[in-house]
């Protein structure tokens, strides 16, 4: 598929899925990629979900703050303990002061839940009081 291929399906999928009205105040935060991999990619696919989420809902988006500080290799094969510890500490908040009290991470696919864990781990240090975690696919 083409990322504009993509990008069309996953709209009409979203349309489908109602985000909670208690969420609708919160910011949007994809989970990041590694310089290295987004330049071998060429796009985010949990940024363009952001962004698509964030169309349909009226929503704040937040793709600059939220970084990976170290390339982690691919999960695949991994079992939890492995992916914990293969994420651990790769996630910073960095820029502004704090991060926004209520958050969304935004993934394309959650498999042991270690990538959003330390997503929220770094957005809580950093400020969040409450997080929550939206994916396209549950592996």
């Amino acid at each position: 598929h083409s990322v504009r291929g993509l990008q069309e399906l996953w709209k009409e999928v979203l349309t489908a899925v109602p985000i909670p009205a208690a969420w609708l105040s919160a910011t949007l935060v994809p989970v990041p990629l590694y310089k290295k991999r987004l330049r071998e990619r060429g796009y985010n696919q949990s940024e363009l979900l952001a962004k698509i989420i964030a169309s349909q809902n009226n929503m704040a988006v937040d793709t600059v703050h939220l970084q990976r500080t170290r390339h982690t290799p691919h999960q695949v094969g991994l079992s939890r303990a492995q992916r914990l510890k293969n994420t651990a500490d790769a996630f910073a908040w960095v820029g502004q002061l704090r991060a926004p009290e209520q958050v969304i991470i935004v993934d394309d696919v959650c498999t042991t839940g270690s990538t959003l864990e330390s997503c929220a781990q770094a957005l809580k240090q950093r400020g969040s009081k409450q997080v929550w975690a939206v994916v396209l696919a549950r592996d």
